[in-house]
């Protein structure tokens, strides 16, 4: 039997990956939004960026659909068994991360078409800076969708 000799490097938690994802979502958001709006023929800076990015390791007394625009970001857990790299202690994973963004708007049409933008201004931050500060070594977009939160108050979620 050979003993494996520990290896000091980066473990990465849950609430790691999360703060990562979102500080980089608050660093380029405001300007994919801004990219975004030119692409239609609106003024630059028309489309408000999140309030709030919000890691669900740290939110504990915010409900996201009480400050539309906001983000929460969940890591939910590694989707296959974990990598070894090499004879060291080493391991490497996939992680699914989720990103949710609340939207409101004055009619459905306006609370769907804000979480649509936001939603793409997110997939450009996920597929273009997907290194999260270092964090992340390679990054997977795996889609997007737009689904109705609370109809009364025509609020709407992108995924």
């Amino acid at each position: 039997m050979s003993l494996l000799q520990p290896v000091p490097g980066p473990i990465v938690q849950f609430a790691d990956l999360e703060r990562a994802v979102c500080r980089t979502l608050a660093e380029w958001v405001p300007f994919y939004l801004a990219y975004i709006d030119e692409e239609a023929d609106r003024e630059r800076g028309t489309t408000t960026a999140p309030r709030y990015y919000d890691a669900a390791s740290d939110n504990s007394n915010r409900w996201l659909e009480e400050t539309p625009p906001a983000v929460l970001v969940v890591a939910e857990g590694t989707t296959k068994d974990p990598e070894r790299h090499g004879k060291s202690a080493a391991y490497g994973a996939w992680f699914q991360v989720n990103i949710g963004v609340t939207a409101s708007g004055a009619t459905e049409a306006g609370s769907r078409d804000l979480a649509s933008r936001l939603g793409a201004a997110i997939t450009y931050v996920v597929a273009q800076q997907g290194d999260f500060d270092g964090v992340v070594e390679r990054t997977e977009w795996r889609g997007t969708r737009v689904d109705e939160l609370d109809r009364k108050r025509s609020q709407m979620i992108a995924e």
